[in-house]
């Protein structure tokens, strides 16, 4: 059974959004630039980076509300930070090398919640963007000591270490995230059996 089952977009923008969105953008970029560790490459548009807050908003309102209802309890009070920091690296992941910057090009985002064959609750989170897609194992290992100090890389490292289950579509574009809670009634049946 579906709990929630929706969908979002942001980028896509055209006109006036998008010839503001390209001013910004190229102001923002020249800004970085002259930074000494300046990355104009990573910078996003003030306009879509709000789209991408507030779509990230309404994942976050959603997890609650269901959390709330099935009065789910997780012994890691850390897990609704991670949640939150995956989904924003696969939200950012996506604008910055999937759409390259373009705010002109969409980004889709899937939220189902569910209970799974498990019958416990899953929160299923899909992020997909135009881009042409990449190969994971082929992402320097960020952990190497050779690593350490490059400023970027880390995102893929934090969306697996930090969900349940990942996986990415053979073209490279797509990537599902899960992450799985017992709801309270459920936990407490399962503590009192032991």
């Amino acid at each position: 059974m579906d709990y929630i089952n929706a969908t979002w977009q942001f980028g896509g923008l055209d006109g006036v959004d998008l010839d503001t969105a390209r001013r910004e953008l190229e102001e923002k970029r020249v800004e970085v630039s002259a930074e000494p560790d300046g990355r104009p490459d990573r910078v996003v548009s003030p306009i879509v980076k709000s789209q991408l807050y507030a779509v990230r908003q309404q994942v976050l309102d959603s997890f609650g509300a269901v959390e709330k209802h099935f009065g789910i309890v997780d012994p890691d009070p850390k897990t609704h930070f991670r949640f939150e920091l995956a989904s924003e690296e696969a939200f950012l992941n996506a604008v910055i090398h999937g759409a390259e910057g373009d705010p002109s090009k969409t980004i889709t985002v899937y939220l189902k919640i569910f209970r799974d064959k498990a019958n416990k609750i899953t929160i299923e989170l899909v992020v997909q963007d135009p881009g042409p897609g990449f190969d994971s194992s082929v992402i320097p290992d960020p952990t190497e000591d050779d690593n350490l100090d490059v400023p970027t890389g880390r995102g893929l490292l934090l969306i697996d270490s930090f969900m349940d289950e990942v996986e990415r579509n053979p073209d490279g574009n797509c990537v599902t995230m899960r992450k799985r809670f017992e709801a309270a009634a459920e936990k407490e049946a399962v503590e009192q059996s032991i």
